[in-house]
């Protein structure tokens, strides 16, 4: 490597001063310190007594390996001489942007506290942008190949201003100015970045005019960028002063040139510049802005692939609800997808719900078909409609493609069109294990991507996650790189067995999503009629047709900005995904809400948003229609699916939830039908009555989004219920979220009626049954057993039930007095029944109960005897853990005993 690349990357910091801090002491005084984090590296300033003005005049060093995505994260902190330290707030100073050579000081107001903010200094050593060259360019040669860079500078050449830059690699993507109120806070940079690809082996012009008049015009090149090549150009952020212009219009125009000079790609809009923006309003604009779909990339989601089932044709969803003059074309609009989101009632309604067999398995000799669908969103500038196209050349599948919805956003000429498509495909399954390559192609880009399917008969691999979002975006921000950790592990398990597949090491065929796919809370913040309302507080909104639009538009965003990370996108597209929801996928504690809060107008009026939204994402489905895989006779999302002697069954315990119960009886019959079906099934499989090519079902997966066994929080929910712990006039929140388990007294008969059908399930199919479950931000593994010692001669280890946690995938896990009291409450047994007995278990090599880590769950299969027995080797994967802790949960065996046995 050239000499250059081993000069050691480091970051200077000085921490100056503060100025008005908290007191948090009883002399009206705090003792203030600074803790600073960079990767993991952590430094800490000394403790200043008795200030809130305090001067510290320190300087620390840190290493840097990711300059394009690290954070330097900044805490400061009052120091007590007993309990824990008190917070005074907290900064975020991105690395993306800091000049090579060149420090930069800046005031920056402290989070998560209502007053105070530090002085500091930071310096890039042999890392950063590079100053500016003769071209007027920057060199970059630190960046990669495809980032995303969003600058505010201030400036004041008649009065304080901000400029908005937002460029790539390539270059100026929109500039805007914005006057703005006198304030120190507004007057140093603030940088963000995030990710977004780029083609190689372009030459880009851009221009900004304002009428016919040119105010700027950049032509730049970059060379074909080969694997750890970095970019050398980036053309300088386009800035605006203050008393450049009135109030109005830039057009802004790029124009993508391919080697040979032919046009790829031109792009044409209007930027609004701003008259006025306060404090209080520009960390929502920034956010906002920061949020917008890439004006270089027409591809803004996906694909997202979809698990439909395996059947004997290809599965394909009737959307001729979608044609409703029959002309064959799909007349699907924002319009159109709100009626169906709001129907006559205000509820969502239903249409006839079609059995195509798949949750019976279809058994006969022909051939058999993988199916799935894959969502893609798009975006289209005003005059440059094009359409996403997915090409299955490899296995010569015929793909079939739908608009599942379509709106506009946006105020006079400067809109996007947003379209979610649905592409849906089947491959033949043979007699071993196949790679399935696919192209997505939009545009002038192709995208490539692969997933992979079981031989027929064979079990899939699979893995299990949850909690895919934050309640607080911050966490997301001080996360920096690692946000997407435990999905990088995700994905290198998958990658690294496609690349060596073996016996026991397949890649996964499918990944389990149980909930809380995104975290809608957000949205509180986006509309202003919810300004100030929190979730379990009554609501009052006037439903208008501009609501239900702007309701619709930001579930939408919603869906986009939480799975448009890249490695979760690669995720997402290499690993069909069955999903059912959870509370987040609406709001925060949905359906744990008092019944005059729970059914008031408001309420079901979201609910009708998120419902149409978790439709069309979740499932690839029209707000008013079923997927395939739907059970009958139900009025929720519960599915089932079969893969080989796998079956999947994910339960609905949102849509029809309230304090009472958590799914009603006509949905509970729908599922025991199901199970019926199953285990006459395999007794004529057992029998020889069954084709010969019908493979028995040896384990059922049940997806249930919260814990059917978890820690005893009986005694706290009763002794909430019956003294007058409020806040305002209202409960705790932490009541909501007790009553929102399956433990909780109001779900007892419920939850026992179910895990009764179960077991009854197991023994009459002699097929496992696993529970995996997520929402509680923890790994742990438990029991359900039926202690009847006749129960286990007869039936061995189908006696027992395991249930798998796997949470969260993305959140903060649970820590501090929140772990320690779980841990304390899931010590003891629960006897559900004289004869039925849970308990919260030690997962293999842990020494507690419960693991604060985010993670996931693989489950591979292996076979344990020569009839095809099977086993299901279950290992948790825990972020910065290298243990990993794993068991099998064995095939059913009446001489066997269970693999937690709760009777020893």
């Amino acid at each position: 490597p050239p000499p250059s690349s081993l000069v050691m990357a480091t970051l200077e910091v000085s921490i100056f001063r503060a100025q008005r801090l908290k007191a948090m002491d009883l002399n009206g005084k705090s003792d203030p310190y600074v803790k600073l984090c960079l990767g993991k590296t952590k430094h800490k300033t000394k403790v200043v007594q008795k200030s809130l003005e305090p001067q510290w005049n320190e300087t620390f060093s840190f290493p840097v390996t990711d300059a394009q995505r690290e954070l330097l994260k900044l805490e400061v902190f009052d120091k007590d001489m007993i309990g824990r330290d008190d917070p005074l707030g907290t900064a975020m100073i991105s690395l993306a942007a800091l000049v090579e050579g060149e420090t930069d000081e800046r005031w920056i107001n402290l989070q998560n506290v209502s007053t105070g903010s530090i002085f500091v200094a930071v310096t890039a050593r042999n890392f950063g942008l590079r100053k500016a060259s003769k071209s007027g360019c920057i060199s970059t040669p630190h960046l990669g190949s495809g980032f995303r860079l969003l600058e505010v500078r201030a400036h004041s050449a008649s009065g304080p201003a901000l400029t908005v830059s937002e460029y790539n690699n390539v270059g100026l993507l929109e500039a805007k100015a914005i006057p703005v109120c006198q304030d120190d806070a507004l007057s140093r940079a603030l940088n963000m970045w995030v990710a977004a690809p780029h083609p190689d082996g372009v030459s880009v012009r851009e221009t900004f005019k304002r009428g016919s008049d040119i105010l700027s015009e950049v032509v730049s090149t970059t060379a074909p960028l080969a694997a750890g090549v970095a970019n050398e150009h980036v053309p300088p952020p386009f800035q605006i002063a203050a008393d450049e212009f009135s109030p109005g219009d830039l057009e802004w125009n790029l124009v993508v040139f391919d080697p040979a000079g032919g046009i790829l790609a031109e792009r044409r809009m209007f930027l609004e510049v701003y008259k006025r923006i306060s404090e209080g309003e520009l960390g929502s604009f920034l956010a906002r802005v920061n949020t917008l779909w890439p004006f270089d990339r027409p591809i803004v989601l996906g694909p997202v692939l979809h698990f439909r089932g395996i059947a004997g044709n290809v599965v394909r969803t009737s959307f001729s609800a979608a044609d409703p003059d029959g002309d064959g074309d799909a007349d699907i609009n924002e319009e159109r997808v709100l009626r169906a989101c709001m129907g006559k009632s205000g509820r969502v309604p239903w249409t006839k719900p079609v059995d195509l067999g798949l949750y019976t398995q279809v058994d006969h000799h022909g051939p058999l078909y993988y199916s799935v669908a894959a969502l893609v969103v798009t975006k289209h500038l005003p005059g440059h409609e094009v359409e996403p196209e997915i090409r299955v050349e490899s296995h010569k599948a015929s793909v079939t493609k739908h608009v599942l919805a379509e709106f506009r956003e946006g105020e006079r000429d400067l809109f996007v069109h947003a379209k979610l498509w649905c592409f849906e495909w089947g491959v033949e399954l043979s007699g071993e294990g196949q790679r399935v390559e696919y192209e997505v192609a939009m545009d002038g880009i192709t995208r490539h991507h692969a997933y992979h399917v079981p031989a027929r008969g064979a079990p899939p691999a699979f893995a299990a996650t949850s909690c895919n979002g934050f309640h607080d975006e911050l966490n997301r921000v001080a996360l920096g790189p690692q946000v997407e950790g435990v999905w990088r592990q995700i994905l290198e398990q998958h990658m690294a067995a496609a690349a060596d597949p073996k016996p026991g090491h397949s890649p996964y065929h499918l990944i389990l999503q149980g909930g809380d796919q995104i975290y809608a809370d957000g949205m509180i913040d986006r509309i202003p009629e919810l300004k100030g309302w929190e979730p379990r507080f009554k609501l009052s909104l006037e439903e208008t047709e501009d609501l239900s639009k702007r309701f619709f538009s930001v579930y939408f965003r919603m869906y986009c900005e939480h799975w448009a990370l890249p490695i979760q996108t690669e995720c997402f597209a290499s690993i069909p995904s069955i999903m059912i929801w959870d509370d987040h996928d609406i709001f925060d504690g949905w359906g744990s809400y008092q019944p005059d809060v729970q059914d008031s107008p408001a309420y079901q009026f979201i609910f009708t948003f998120a419902r149409s939204a978790f439709s069309l994402f979740q499932l690839g489905m029209l707000p008013d229609a079923r997927q395939p895989s739907t059970v009958t006779g139900q009025d929720v999302y519960s599915a089932a699916y079969g893969v080989g002697p796998v079956g999947f069954y994910s339960m609905d315990v949102r849509t029809e939830r309230s304090l009472v119960q958590v799914m009603s009886e006509k949905s509970r019959g729908a599922m025991y039908s199901y199970l019926d079906a199953m285990a006459e099934r395999n007794a004529a499989i057992r029998s020889g009555a069954a084709p010969p090519s019908a493979v028995a079902m040896q384990h059922l997966v049940v997806i249930s989004p919260i814990c059917m066994m978890y820690g005893d929080f009986t005694a706290l929910e009763a002794l909430m219920e019956t003294h007058a712990t409020v806040i305002g006039g209202e409960r705790l929140e932490l009541e909501d979220d007790l009553k929102d388990h399956w433990r909780s007294p109001n779900h007892h008969a419920e939850r026992v009626e179910i895990i009764e059908k179960l077991l009854a399930f197991a023994y009459a199919s002699k097929c496992r049954v696993t529970l995996v479950s997520g929402d509680v931000h923890l790994a742990a593994v438990a029991v359900l057993q039926d202690m009847r010692p006749e129960a286990q001669a007869e039936h061995g280890n189908a006696c027992s039930i395991v249930q798998v946690v796997s949470s969260p995938v993305m959140n903060m896990p649970t820590s501090g007095s929140s772990l320690t009291l779980t841990e304390r409450l899931s010590a003891g047994r629960e006897a559900l029944t004289p004869t039925l007995t849970g308990k919260v278990l030690r997962l293999p090599g842990k020494s507690t109960k419960v693991i604060s880590a985010r993670n996931f769950v693989e489950f591979k299969p292996h076979k344990t005897g020569a009839d095809g027995s099977l086993s299901l080797v279950t290992t948790y994967f825990l972020e910065d853990d290298p243990d990993r802790p794993s068991f099998d949960v064995m095939p059913v065996s009446a001489s066997a005993a269970p693999e937690f046995p709760l009777n020893k």
